[in-house]
């Protein structure tokens, strides 16, 4: 995956990210060992969904203390709660969504609300065609601009609880694989788009 990445990188920094990003909801469900999400998945536009407009990516401390009542950062900017065999997203995530705008399918990071109280995070996958899913506008970029990014919000949006790939109790561990997995295939795009730019510049003196 990293040599094709790289090697698409070459034409289009930017179409190389939206076609990685696009598979992240399988890829995800296949690390968390979860077969029947990642066929839910497979073949769907994807995206992934961990930042947060007021927490950045501060939103994976899985322990909760940034929504803590003493905290400066206050309540997440999405929440779940568990009802029966669901589970109900309330809430938005950042504007920088890859793929939100043209997505089927999300890898969702969010905490989770009981009693009023937010606790640790699950991560959950979402049909972007649910009832009560809205998107943003794409960011308007000066570069990258064919990985299109937006805002994904979340009104009393339902979730079969079997779309969960990983649970409170894993959810720390599963935040650590995702970043490892992630990071360097991220980086992959931009490190050559930017190295594709400075042989131009390079080239014209």
């Amino acid at each position: 995956m990293a040599i094709a990445i790289e090697e698409l990188s070459w034409g289009c920094a930017g179409l190389a990210g939206a076609i990685l990003v696009n598979f992240f909801p399988t890829m995800y469900s296949l690390l968390a060992g979860n077969m029947e999400m990642a066929r839910y998945c497979e073949g769907r536009r994807g995206c992934w969904a961990i930042t947060e407009p007021e927490h950045g990516s501060d939103m994976l401390d899985s322990h909760a203390q940034l929504s803590g009542s003493g905290g400066t950062y206050g309540r997440p900017s999405i929440v779940a709660r568990i009802e029966g065999d669901k589970v109900i997203l309330n809430g938005q995530k950042s504007a920088w969504v890859s793929g939100a705008t043209i997505a089927e399918v999300c890898v969702l990071y969010t905490h989770v609300e009981q009693e009023g109280k937010t606790g640790p995070g699950i991560t959950v996958i979402v049909d972007l065609d649910s009832p009560g899913v809205t998107r943003g506008n794409p960011l308007e970029k000066m570069g990258l601009r064919n990985l299109n990014q937006g805002e994904l919000y979340f009104d009393n949006v339902e979730v079969p609880l079997s779309h969960v790939i990983a649970g409170a109790e894993g959810y720390d561990d599963f935040v650590t694989a995702t970043l490892t997995e992630a990071n360097p295939h991220v980086a992959g795009p931009v490190d050559r788009g930017w190295l594709q730019r400075g042989a131009e510049y390079r080239r014209r003196g």
